[in-house]
């Protein structure tokens, strides 16, 4: 949904909105404000009910999207696109709470940014172990032990 429509559907005018998303809405921002609420998600009891054994576990994987705007990291995949173009969210999980993405091209090997990801996590929730998707590991699961 865009700012047009926000605008449309709100009380907050286009104008006002246009403003805060110029002014406010940055990569930075956005980080801190998905890691407040992961911390506080992790704060909750049920949270650690999760946990495999008594081990906080990860898992990351690619989920692919197309995309009607040509984008610097969107790419042509026939394999999830046809003829389109799109790009792969890369997200770190641990305990069904999202700690870290990125958005990656279609065509990179997801393997590629495992360490990444799991080194570039700014929450409070560190896991133990981290498992990557099957296609990161080459048919095989690896356990990554993070310190």
């Amino acid at each position: 949904m865009g700012l047009g429509r926000m605008g449309e559907i709100s009380d907050i005018s286009f104008h006002t909105l246009v403003s805060a998303s110029d002014n406010f809405i940055r990569p930075e921002t956005l980080r801190e404000a998905n890691d407040r609420i992961s911390n506080a998600i992790a704060k909750l009891p049920i949270f650690r009910h999760y946990d495999l054994g008594d081990a906080l576990h990860s898992s990351s994987d690619g989920q692919k999207f197309e995309t009607s705007i040509h984008t610097l990291n969107a790419r042509h995949s026939p394999k999830y696109f046809g003829l389109k173009k799109g790009v792969v969210s890369y997200t770190l999980v641990a305990n069904n709470i999202p700690i870290n993405a990125y958005i990656i091209g279609a065509n990179e090997h997801e393997s590629h940014y495992v360490f990444d990801i799991l080194f570039n996590n700014t929450t409070d929730i560190q896991p133990e172990t981290g498992f990557p998707c099957r296609m990161a590991t080459r048919q095989s699961i690896r356990t990554l032990r993070i310190p």
